[in-house]
């Protein structure tokens, strides 16, 4: 068990469907995924990564349920940096892989400072 804090465990549907294709069969699935985890652990499940992770994977509504469900934030896998101004519903990661050297993550970090200055421009 880790109660630390230094872990945390979020939501991410039962069977991974593209929710944007989904109906009311998205909602039970977003929902059945946090209860699930939350009877596992014991503990409340505040963070939701939208399956598959792309543009096309969640839209308005998709955010809205994931409001409507309790979670305080949920994550993308558009490539940026977060800040202060960042809608905590749409948040962006850099990933990084098992086989990633130090230089690699430098090249993803610089990356994702590309990829968010021309989305400001």
């Amino acid at each position: 068990k880790v109660d630390n804090g230094s872990l945390s465990i979020g939501g991410h549907t039962v069977t991974h469907p593209i929710l944007t294709k989904c109906t009311d069969f998205g909602r039970e699935e977003i929902k059945k995924g946090k209860e699930t985890i939350e009877n596992v652990l014991g503990q409340p499940v505040d963070m939701f990564a939208y399956p598959f992770g792309n543009k096309a994977s969640f839209s308005e509504e998709v955010v809205q349920v994931v409001r409507e469900l309790g979670f305080k934030a949920a994550f993308t896998l558009l490539t940026g940096y977060n800040d202060t101004s960042s809608d905590l519903y749409r948040l962006s990661r850099i990933r990084v892989a098992g086989q990633d050297n130090f230089e690699m993550f430098l090249v993803r970090l610089y990356y994702a400072k590309l990829v968010n200055r021309l989305d400001n421009l």
